[in-house]
């Protein structure tokens, strides 16, 4: 876990310092599209701005999509807690899902102007709950506790029915999804003071302050980290709950750790969406989707028209995860946008 964790956040490093570099000439709320646009040759920018815009926006949908779904999977196993054996249907998990991303639209359109204040206080949320989560784990350790070659060595590859080799691989996917919105911070370009230093700054020490996070979050879990094979048997399929009550030797324990993600996971829907909308807002600035006239206008306080167009597209393609939303549970990746 912790190597596989390690790899992503190097590689991923690399492309942040290329993001960056071009984010420096051109910082601009269009982000990537009008970088090919400007880059690539005469010939072939206008098509090749076209498709990149098309990619970019459905994708920030797209993630916004897994951000909100995730926090309403790691809902289901908040509860389960508390009541072990409930298992959520894929309605129930559904109505969660409109509920987390109806909190998310709710704050990116009336408290518009505070959204820097959010991202304060997230901040300190998240170092701060990374902390506690250290602390507490390894204190408590109701599990047991596990040597130094079991938390950086270990690696069982059976329960996954994979040769090790691609399962390897398979679990970088976690962390790579971890990183899969640093180009996003350009959505912001028009709503800071200075982007072309200030914005090239994010995305390079975003790496590296998230490689820090995230291997202080997962070190006192692959100390402490219980029975595997209890947490698989997990009747919701979402075992962070149960990981973190085993772990801390009682519910009201669990509860509070997991209240922590529970908490960043908000947090990452609201800052997600925000962007989605401001995306959606360049590329429809620039003509280049439907009922443009429409989306592209801009409110002072209260940008309902992007917003609006980004929650509806992420509630559409929601139908189809709602028939395996219960037969096949996805575990939450959220813990890994720590």
């Amino acid at each position: 876990m912790i190597w596989g964790w390690i790899l992503v956040s190097i590689l991923t490093q690399t492309l942040a310092l290329s993001l960056a570099e071009i984010c420096s000439k051109y910082p601009t709320s269009a982000g990537a599209y009008y970088w090919c646009y400007r880059l690539a040759s005469p010939h072939t920018r206008v098509l090749a701005s076209w498709i990149n815009g098309w990619l970019t926006v459905v994708g920030v949908w797209t993630i916004a999509l897994s951000v909100t779904f995730g926090t309403a999977q790691l809902v289901v196993a908040g509860v389960g807690i508390f009541h072990p054996e409930w298992v959520a249907t894929a309605w129930q998990t559904y109505v969660i899902f409109l509920g987390v991303t109806a909190v998310a639209f709710l704050f990116c359109l009336f408290f518009n102007k505070y959204l820097p204040t959010i991202d304060i206080i997230c901040a300190c949320w998240t170092g701060l709950g990374i902390i506690v989560i250290l602390i507490c784990l390894s204190i408590k350790a109701a599990a047991g506790r596990h040597s130094i070659a079991f938390a950086l060595g270990h690696f069982d590859p059976s329960y996954s029915g994979w040769t090790p080799g691609w399962s390897f691989f398979i679990g970088l996917l976690p962390p790579a999804y971890t990183y899969a919105a640093i180009g996003m911070i350009t959505n912001m370009a028009e709503e800071v003071h200075n982007p072309s230093e200030i914005l090239p700054k994010a995305i390079t020490w975003s790496i590296p302050i998230g490689t820090l996070s995230g291997v202080i979050f997962l070190l006192p879990i692959l100390f402490t980290l219980p029975d595997i094979a209890t947490l698989l048997q997990v009747s919701s399929g979402q075992p962070i709950g149960v990981m973190f009550t085993l772990a801390m030797g009682s519910e009201a324990g669990g509860f509070g750790l997991w209240f922590i993600i529970f908490g960043i996971g908000m947090f990452c829907a609201i800052s997600i969406s925000c962007a989605a909308s401001r995306a959606t807002w360049a590329f429809a600035r620039d003509k280049a989707i439907p009922f443009h006239q429409t989306f592209s206008k801009r409110h002072p306080d209260f940008p309902w028209t992007t917003s609006t167009l980004a929650q509806q597209l992420r509630l559409t393609p929601s139908w189809a995860s709602l028939s395996c939303a219960s037969e096949y549970p996805m575990p939450c990746p959220l813990p890994c946008r720590l």
